[in-house]
Order: C-alpha cells, then structure tokens, then sequence
C-alpha cells in the first residue's frame, strides 16, 4: 500500500479598507477582517467577513461571505464582496 500525502494549503486572511461611493449626500469608511480559512488561488474557497462602516459619527456592522477565490496570474488570488 502506497502512503499519499496530501497538500493542505495554507491558512490564510485578508484585511480591506474601502470608501464607498457617496449616496444621499454621504459615503461610508470600510474598515473589514475576513477571517482564516484554508485555501489556495484555485480551490474556490470562500471566507466570512465581518467589519464596520463609519462616517460623521456613526457605525454601522457589517458581516457576510466572500464570492470565491479569483486567481491572478501571478500565483495569488482575491474575492469579491
């Protein structure tokens, strides 16, 4: 019986801060951790999310999933929220 060895990929988290656009007169600072999974730029692996938004003084929550990784040509990859 052969022993296989299986390749986990590594664990791995992303961080973003964005500003959206400006909607009734105003726009949201993003400030998001998306948490530790295992995956590679080709497994289509996805992440939970969760952040806050802020402007003039007040917060909003928000949480969520990621779409699937998308791989770049360079080896690594990104999500869309």
């Amino acid at each position: 019986v052969k022993n296989h060895v299986y390749h986990i990929a590594p664990h791995h988290s992303h961080y973003f801060q964005a500003v959206t656009s400006i909607t009734l007169g105003h726009y949201h600072f993003l400030q998001v951790f998306v948490f530790s999974v295992n995956g590679s730029s080709t497994d289509g692996h996805v992440h939970t999310f969760k952040g806050i938004t802020s402007t003039n003084g007040h917060l909003h929550r928000v949480m969520g999933k990621t779409g699937p990784a998308i791989p770049t040509p360079d080896g690594y990859h990104y999500h869309e929220v």
